[in-house]
């Protein structure tokens, strides 16, 4: 590299020509594409400073959807497969202890104990088991009852439970009924015949609380059973002089 002017020899660490002074056009010129270099440089690195944030907070997003839709369907799977899993835990243990659940409910039946008899039957889950299926109709009717006791408490006993009506004696009534009269129970093996006995003094409870507390008559008692929800509505609230608009 020489001066332009003088001819001398120049380097590009020389701004001016040691001989004549002048400036060095080539260090100009050097300096400037090295600016311009460093910013394109600088430029270019921030571009892919900044896709790679995107791409990574894309990339961060994408990973945490991934992974809570795993979860999800791991949670569907794990919740669609914990009844089955429980259910056959159950039976087996059912099973396992059937002599024992059924002395037990031949027990409390055997000493008129149904309310009793319906808390034990459910809170044992022995609804799960085929082999108590005969003691369907009795823990049905013991619970009816247990339903048909408490309503009748509310009733007498308004300043203890304000919000009763009589649209839950009416439900338990006919639903007792149903359970007691249906032929499900004759032709599913649902109940057996030394049953019959505890059914029978069942019903001669609910119609001895039904004539006590509700002022029915004989012939309300015996037309109880034939009748839909509305006539057992009917009955009973001409019986106690109330009334409602609906009942369900």
């Amino acid at each position: 590299m020489k001066c332009t002017f003088c001819g001398a020899p120049l380097t590009l660490k020389d701004e001016k020509c040691p001989y004549c002074g002048s400036q060095n056009p080539d260090i100009l010129k050097h300096r400037s594409d090295i600016k311009h270099y460093q910013s394109e440089f600088k430029k270019t690195q921030n571009d892919v400073y900044t896709t790679t944030h995107r791409f990574t907070s894309f990339s961060v997003r994408t990973s945490i959807i991934a992974i809570l839709v795993i979860l999800n369907v791991a949670a569907f799977i794990l919740v669609g497969s914990a009844w089955p899993i429980y259910k056959s835990v159950t039976k087996s243990a059912l099973h396992k202890n059937e002599a024992i659940h059924k002395e037990t409910m031949d027990n409390l039946i055997e000493n008129k104990k149904y309310i009793d008899l319906n808390a034990y039957y459910n809170s044992n889950n022995l609804y799960l088991g085929d082999e108590f299926d005969s003691y369907t109709a009795i823990t049905r009717a013991s619970e009816s009852y247990n339903s048909i006791f408490d309503s009748i408490n509310s009733l007498i006993n308004p300043e203890l439970h304000s919000s009763w009506s009589p649209r839950y004696l009416v439900s338990s009534l006919s639903s007792y009924y149903e359970t007691i009269s249906g032929e499900y129970f004759l032709y599913e093996g649902k109940y057996q015949a030394e049953h019959l006995a505890a059914l029978d003094d069942i019903d001669q409870k609910i119609q001895l609380l039904l004539s006590s507390f509700c002022n029915m008559t004989k012939e309300d008692l015996s037309t109880l059973p034939n009748l839909s929800a509305n006539g057992v509505r009917d009955i009973l609230e001409r019986r106690l002089d109330i009334h409602e608009e609906e009942t369900s």
